[in-house]
């Protein structure tokens, strides 16, 4: 049984996708050989150059996901710090979809941590502990209610454009009769 060409060539490829940073053709290349693999009936019947390359997929999806969570870590702390998340969710869906979602969530809530405390101005708790939480309430009731008035003003545009859109047509099935 000869493998097929895609999957021979599979670690060199996915090795040049990591190393050209690449990360989507790598994650979709790492999602076609996990499929292939799946699809295998008896394990144990797999020729040891198939068990090779898959190994060498599995230890390149760990290389990438390590770089992607370190890339999100330092972005946090540089060059994202005016877009936040925005700048970094190509990587966060990348290593969820590579299996690697419980570092990712954990690495995006250390995130927004740090995040808040530079939005709050907060260096360090330091002295009186309930001051520091009463600042962290202040500034998470103001999200709350800003989110709050933005979800009203859609609900009420919603609700006027669908009043709108029935007086408009019973106006014109009147018309009509």
């Amino acid at each position: 049984l000869r493998l097929p060409q895609w999957l021979e060539a599979a670690p060199d490829e996915l090795e040049e996708y990591i190393l050209e940073r690449h990360n989507k053709a790598a994650e979709e290349l790492i999602r076609k050989v996990r499929q292939f693999e799946a699809q295998i009936w008896d394990p144990s019947s797999v020729s040891e150059s198939l068990r090779e390359v898959f190994e060498k997929v599995r230890k390149g999806a760990h290389a990438l996901a390590t770089r992607l969570l370190k890339e999100v870590r330092v972005g946090a702390n540089r060059g994202s710090q005016v877009w936040g998340f925005r700048a970094q969710e190509q990587n966060f869906r990348l290593l969820i979809a590579l299996g690697y979602g419980e570092a990712a969530a954990r690495t995006f809530l250390s995130n927004r941590k740090k995040d808040s405390r530079r939005v709050l101005n907060v260096v360090d708790v330091g002295g009186d502990f309930s001051a520091y939480v009463q600042v962290l309430r202040a500034a998470r009731l103001r999200f709350v209610l800003t989110q709050h008035l933005k979800l009203t003003r859609t609900r009420t545009q919603s609700q006027t454009q669908t009043q709108t859109q029935t007086q408009t047509q019973t106006q014109t099935q009147t018309q009509t009769q």
